[in-house]
């Protein structure tokens, strides 16, 4: 199998992202052919901590957004088990909890309250912190207290997960609203992805470099904000590494390749499962091209150095 990668990861990543900081190209493969004889490519090229977005346009009017970063965090909200209430002796919640509880917030700046166990952020109400809401666990509005799993729930005693992409037929409160970061491959997504068309739900391919050529592994979007060099699911990460995720993965070998309105209606059903996510994504990529076609935008690429 011909590596579609080309030799552009043969580059040191740094200088290939300082080389594409000011150039860009955007377009269906018949455009890319006009403008081999321009002096300058047109589109917008947008450069973001260590990761750069392009827009590029495939066969059968299936466009997609593509970066490419050499680290990807993990985010383990949604999983059922990840984050876990706080007691005197153990602050963080983990263990049992999968993540430490300050993970489940926009800010590190939590704070354990002997007098009031259930209220954590120096007396502020639950639902904010600093003004900013809680983005992995769900509040109840009503008492701004955490709702916690019961007795019939996947994991008694843990907090109730939360993620940006939910079931409308279930209310959050229920722990299967979310997507479950354990077992469901999901990107987040980001303010600067989401200018170029990209929703929650949505769907995506990762390219993964390998001696033997190119792996292909497929997400979903089901999550927001995040680190600025990329954020993914437990299960995503497990998928790359062939292992149990402790933390973030480093490579430089990554490409993320996402798919515009290609969400379904609704976008999240609890019944959906991994195998449901993959063959969505697959039939999206193969439409916009597959290999071949993101042989042709390496091969852009490589055109404009």
């Amino acid at each position: 199998m011909t590596n579609p990668f080309m030799d552009v990861f043969d580059q040191d990543p740094q200088e290939m992202l300082l080389n594409f900081r000011s150039k860009t190209f955007g377009g269906t493969l018949d455009d890319y052919q006009k403008v081999k004889t321009q002096k300058k490519p047109k589109g917008v090229l947008k450069l973001v901590g260590q990761r750069t977005l392009y827009r590029w346009s495939g066969r059968a009017d299936q466009p997609a957004v593509i970066f490419q970063s050499q680290k990807l965090e993990l985010d383990d909200d949604g999983g059922l088990d990840s984050y876990y209430p706080p007691s005197p002796a153990n602050k963080t919640g983990k263990p049992p909890g999968r993540d430490y509880l300050a993970n489940a917030s926009s800010t590190t700046k939590i704070a354990y309250d002997p007098k009031d166990p259930d209220k954590l952020i120096n007396g502020l109400p639950w639902d904010h912190i600093n003004n900013t809401p809680w983005c992995g666990i769900v509040v109840n509005p009503a008492t701004h207290r955490p709702y916690i799993q019961g007795p019939s729930d996947p994991h008694q005693g843990f907090y109730v997960p939360r993620t940006a992409l939910g079931d409308p037929s279930l209310p959050e409160s229920n722990p299967r609203h979310g997507v479950d970061a354990s077992t469901i491959p999901f990107l987040v997504l980001y303010k600067q992805v989401a200018k170029l068309g990209i929703k929650q739900g949505d769907y995506a391919a990762v390219l993964i470099k390998e001696a033997a050529g190119v792996r292909v592994l497929y997400a979903i979007v089901a999550d927001a904000k995040g680190f600025g060099h990329g954020e993914g699911s437990r299960a995503l990460l497990r998928d790359i590494l062939d292992l149990e995720p402790n933390g973030s993965v480093e490579r430089t070998d990554m490409t993320f390749i996402l798919f515009p309105h290609s969400a379904t209606q609704p976008p999240w059903r609890s019944s959906y499962g991994k195998e449901d996510v993959q063959q969505r994504a697959r039939r999206l990529f193969l439409r916009w091209g597959g290999l071949p076609e993101f042989k042709a935008f390496v091969d852009a690429m490589k055109y404009m150095l």
